[in-house]
């Protein structure tokens, strides 16, 4: 059983009670290759061979950073989703 001492755990905390569409990985910001799991940074690559290529994407949100607005996400993986589902209340939306 997931507790709140997982190590991975203070990584993910902040998306307590967040949305995600489970979907195959494309950076949103073209000088991005790839992205990381926010409980376990397994990395999500289209482009590096051993990285993850699907997982659970929160819905997109605009941020301002450099001057310019821009889309911000955060990845989770399969196995990180499945663990931490229930204690912080991930919800899965069907689509965007």
């Amino acid at each position: 059983m997931i507790t709140k001492e997982d190590w991975r755990y203070i990584n993910g905390e902040r998306l307590k009670g967040r949305e995600f569409v489970f979907k195959e990985y494309k950076p949103i910001n073209d000088d991005n290759d790839h992205d990381h799991c926010s409980f376990c940074w397994a990395k999500l690559s289209l482009t590096i061979n051993d990285a993850l290529k699907e997982g659970y994407q929160t819905i997109l949100e605009p941020i301002f950073w450099k001057g310019k607005e821009r889309k911000r996400d955060e990845w989770v993986c399969s196995e990180c989703f499945k663990d931490f589902q229930d204690i912080l209340g991930l919800k899965i939306k069907d689509s965007e």
